[in-house]
C-alpha cells in the first residue's frame, strides 16, 4: 500500500459510531476547520488522487500534506477517546499515561494509588511487561515522598518480584515464539503437506519447553503450549489428538476465572479452531454446542472488544455455518445465508481477512453447482481464481480450479476444457501438490475432457476412476480436494443418472 492511502485506509475502516463520536470531538470551540474539511472529503472517496482532492476542496491555501498528518493524529486521539478502557491493555496504558502526569504534577500519593489499582489489574491480566513499569513507576513514588524506610524494607521483595516477572515474561516470550513460527508456517499452506514444512514444525514440536505443560508457567503460556500441539497434530492429519489438546485448551479457558474476558481473542480462536475438528469427527452434537457458545460470547463481548475483534468473530461464525450447511448438503440454505450477506461481503471497509473471503466463495460456489445454478457458480469462483494470489488457503484455490473445471464440464463448454486441465496441472506443480490423489485427480480430470460429446463414455470414465480415488476417502493426509469438493458425492450422482 503506498504511503499516501494509509490515511484513506484509516478514515474507510471507521463504523458509523467511530465517525460520529470522531465529529463531536473535532467539534470543539477552537478546532481547526481545515483537518474536518479534508476528513469530509476523503470520508466519500474509494482511492486517493491528489488532483480529484484538491479539486473537491477548493480554492484554499491549505497546506494538504500537513492536515493529512494533523488529520491522522487527531483520528488517532478521538479513536483512543472512544475506546478508553474498551479493554484491559488499553485501560492499563491509559493508566501509565495518567500517571506520569500525576507525577509530573507532583502529586504523588494519588500516584501511588493509581499504580496499586493499575497493579490489581495488570497481575490478573499477566500483563508483565506493564508490571515491571509499574514497579518502577511505584519506587519513583516512593523516592520523591521521601518514604526510605519503605524502599529499604521492600528492596528484597521488590527485586525479587522483578526477578519472577522476568522469568515468567521470558518463558511467555519464548511460546509466544514457537507459537507464531508454527502459525506462520502452517497457515500459508493451508491443509497441503510439504516435506520442508514438516521439518520446520517438527524443530517446534521437539523444542524442550514442549516436553511438558508444567514447563509454562503461566495461563497464556499454557494456552499456546496447547495450541503448538493441536496445530501440529492437525497438520500431520491426527485429527483425534488435535482435537483432544483444542478441548484441553477450551476446558483451561472455561475454568480459569477471567480468562475470557481478560483473552477474548484467544477464546474464541480456540472455539473456531474446536469446530473444526469436531466437525472432522462428525461430533454432530458438539458443532451445534460450538456454534451456540460463539453466537453467545460475540453477544456477551459487543460492547467490550474492539470493533476489528467483532468482525473477525463475525466473519468465523459466518464460515462455521457455511461449514454445517456444506456438511449437511443443505445448499438451498447456504445460498441463502450467502445472498443475505451481499451487502457486508461487499463493504469495502477492510475487517475481513482474505482466508475468509475465499472461503465464502468457494462454498458459496460449491452449493451452486450442486443447485445446478452453474453461472452462478462461475462467477463465485472466478471471484477466488481472479481476486486472491496464493499466499493464504493454497489448499482451497486449487479445490477452486477443479470446481472451476467441473462447472465447465456441466455446461458442455468442452473447448475450454483441455486448457483448464493443464492449467490445473501447470498450477499443483509450480506449487507442489502432486501428491498421489492430486495426480489421480488430474488424469481423471484429463479423461473427462475427451468423451465430452458422449455421456455414456464420460460415464465409462466416472466408473474407472470412481474404485481408484475411494481409499483416498480416509487417507486424511491425501483427501481435503476431494472432500472440499465432494467429489465421490459427484461421481456417485453420475453413475445413477440414466443415459439418454
Amino acid at each position: 500500500m503506498a504511503k499516501k492511502d494509509l490515511l484513506l485506509n484509516l478514515i474507510q475502516s471507521l463504523s458509523a459510531n467511530e465517525k460520529r463520536y470522531f465529529s463531536l470531538f473535532s467539534a470543539a470551540p477552537g478546532n481547526s476547520q481545515n483537518y474536518r474539511r479534508l476528513f469530509k472529503v476523503l470520508e466519500d472517496e474509494k482511492s486517493y488522487n491528489s488532483k480529484d482532492i484538491s479539486k473537491k476542496l477548493g480554492p484554499s491555501s491549505m497546506n494538504i500534506a500537513y492536515e493529512k498528518s494533523y488529520l491522522q493524529k487527531m483520528l488517532l486521539r478521538s479513536l483512543r477517546n472512544f475506546y478508553d478502557e474498551s479493554t484491559d491493555e488499553i485501560t492499563l496504558h491509559s493508566a501509565l499515561i495518567n500517571i506520569e502526569v500525576l507525577f509530573n504534577k507532583q502529586q504523588y500519593e494519588l500516584c501511588y494509588d493509581m499504580i496499586k489499582q493499575a497493579m490489581q489489574l495488570a497481575e490478573k491480566g499477566e500483563r508483565y511487561q506493564l508490571q515491571l513499569s509499574l514497579i518502577q513507576w511505584k519506587k519513583r513514588c516512593m523516592q520523591r515522598l521521601g518514604d526510605y524506610n519503605y524502599l529499604e524494607k521492600q528492596f528484597t521483595k521488590d527485586l525479587e518480584d522483578e526477578t519472577h516477572i522476568i522469568s515468567l515474561l521470558q518463558n511467555l516470550s519464548q511460546y509466544r515464539s514457537l507459537q507464531l513460527y508454527m502459525y506462520s508456517v502452517a497457515s500459508k499452506k493451508g491443509n497441503i503437506e510439504r516435506g520442508t514444512d514438516q521439518k520446520k514444525l517438527k524443530t517446534i514440536i521437539s523444542h524442550p519447553l514442549m516436553k511438558s505443560i508444567n514447563s509454562a508457567k503461566s495461563f497464556r503460556a499454557r494456552m499456546m503450549y496447547y495450541e503448538i500441539l493441536f496445530t501440529w497434530h492437525h497438520h500431520n492429519y491426527n485429527i483425534e489428538k488435535a482435537y483432544y489438546y483444542n478441548k484441553q485448551a477450551l476446558k483451561l479457558f472455561e475454568k480459569t476465572p477471567g480468562s475470557i474476558g481478560n483473552n477474548a481473542q484467544g477464546y474464541f480462536s480456540m472455539l473456531a479452531n474446536f469446530f473444526n475438528r469436531a466437525l472432522a469427527l462428525n461430533k454432530i452434537p458438539e458443532l451445534d454446542s460450538t456454534i451456540q457458545k460463539i453466537e453467545a460470547f460475540s453477544k456477551e463481548y459487543s460492547n467490550r472488544i474492539p470493533h476489528s475483534l467483532m468482525r473477525e468473530i463475525r466473519s468465523i461464525l459466518i464460515e462455521r455455518k457455511l461449514l454445517m450447511f456444506t456438511y449437511n448438503k443443505e445448499y438451498q440454505k447456504l445460498v441463502k445465508l450467502a445472498e443475505s450477506l451481499t451487502d457486508e461481503i461487499n463493504n469495502p471497509r477492510p475487517g475481513f481477512r482474505p482466508a475468509f473471503y475465499i472461503v465464502f466463495y468457494y462454498f458459496t460456489a460449491l452449493s451452486c453447482f450442486y443447485l445446478k445454478n452453474y453461472d452462478k457458480s462461475l462467477l463465485y469462483s472466478r471471484k477466488i481464481i481472479d481476486g486472491f494470489d496464493t499466499k493464504v488457503r493454497l489448499d482451497f484455490i486449487f479445490a477452486t480450479q477443479l470446481l472451476h473445471f467441473l462447472t465447465h464440464f456441466e455446461m458442455g463448454h468442452k473447448e475450454l476444457l483441455p486448457y483448464l486441465q493443464k492449467s490445473i496441472r501447470r498450477f499443483a506443480a509450480a506449487h507442489q501438490l502432486l501428491t498421489p490423489a492430486n495426480n489421480l485427480l488430474i488424469s481423471f480430470f484429463n479423461e473427462l475432457t475427451k468423451p465430452i460429446g458422449n455421456k455414456a463414455n464420460a460415464k465409462l470414465v466416472i466408473q474407472k476412476y470412481y474404485p481408484l480415488l475411494l481409499p483416498y476417502q480416509k487417507d486424511t493426509t491425501q483427501n481435503f480436494v476431494i472432500e472440499t469438493l465432494d467429489l465421490l458425492h459427484w461421481m456417485e450422482g453420475k453413475l445413477k443418472a440414466k443415459d439418454h
